[in-house]
């Protein structure tokens, strides 16, 4: 369910995003309608193909990525 309440929508930063829980997090609060940044310390084209996919599977995913060993 989307919130159409923008006070309600959060930015979100998953780390580990690229796959696994961290993939399966990012995909479940855009689908909540908040805005997510999802990082990997690795792997910059996992990332890519992740933010492709989510934003492919989701209309009007706000997700972005960052190389980032957190």
């Amino acid at each position: 369910m989307r919130s159409s309440d923008s006070r309600s929508k959060l930015s979100i930063i998953v780390t580990g995003g690229g796959r696994g829980l961290g993939y399966e997090m990012a995909y479940a609060l855009l689908q909540a309608g908040h805005r997510v940044l999802i990082t990997g310390a690795r792997h910059g084209d996992e990332l890519n193909q992740a933010k492709q996919t989510l934003s492919a599977a989701i209309a009007g995913a706000d997700v972005s990525t960052a190389l980032a060993d957190v």
